[in-house]
């Protein structure tokens, strides 16, 4: 997969990379996805349970 990220993504995950926070990009990316996947799976049970931000009745 070749992803072409805006300038300011770009020059943040090298950034990381640079400050040995990751071992390479492809690795920084993955670790995004893998919290965007958690942040889809806790809003998938928000709606499943009815707890919508200001909906919540008790």
């Amino acid at each position: 997969m070749n992803l072409n990220l805006p300038n300011d993504v770009n020059d943040f995950v090298k950034g990381l990379v640079s400050q040995g926070r990751f071992n390479s990009e492809e690795d920084a990316i993955a670790e995004g996805i893998k919290l965007l996947m958690g942040c889809e799976q806790l809003r998938k049970r928000r709606c499943r349970f009815g707890l919508f931000e200001g909906t919540m009745q008790f």
